[in-house]
């Protein structure tokens, strides 16, 4: 599920996906949340092996 947010609210981010993304996408994703969200104090990303 994804939902909008107003921008600089967000402290911590979780995306959970169906398989492991590259390195770089990985970086790509975090880059563009700090981005959004200069306040952002934790960035993780998991895969669900259920999915």
């Amino acid at each position: 599920m994804l939902e909008v947010v107003r921008a600089g609210s967000l402290r911590e981010v979780r995306f959970v996906l169906p398989r492991k993304l590259q390195q770089d996408n990985i970086n790509r994703l975090e880059r563009a949340a700090r981005r959004s969200h200069p306040a952002l104090q934790r960035f993780t990303v998991d895969v669900d092996p259920f999915v």
